[in-house]
């Protein structure tokens, strides 16, 4: 969790990253993510949607070990984040988690 939190601060700061499972969706169908990642409590059936369009678009889909929330606070966010893409990493390297 804390080297997740970690690139993912970096990333929010010096990147370009799209929060919700419907961004996350529109980006894969554009094509225009690099890495999706989900949190451990997504639901199932988002979950299962999110990875069959991963699988389509040849897009890394990482399901983190932590909950939204705390996916959330590592954003800097005050809300629950089930599902987040990656466009650009920036500094990070979030991309990491994909291997």
């Amino acid at each position: 969790m804390k080297e997740l939190k970690q690139k993912l601060g970096t990333a929010v700061k010096t990147g370009k990253l799209a929060i919700g499972s419907k961004n996350v969706i529109k980006l894969l169908l554009n094509g225009t993510s690099k890495m999706i990642i989900l949190s451990v409590n997504c639901p199932k059936d988002l979950k299962e949607k999110i990875v069959y369009y991963c699988r389509l678009a040849e897009v890394p889909c990482h399901t983190a070990k932590s909950s939204g929330m705390e996916i959330g606070a590592a954003c800097g966010k005050p809300f629950n984040i089930s599902a987040l893409a990656v466009i650009q990493e920036g500094d990070s390297t979030i991309l990491d988690l994909a291997r």
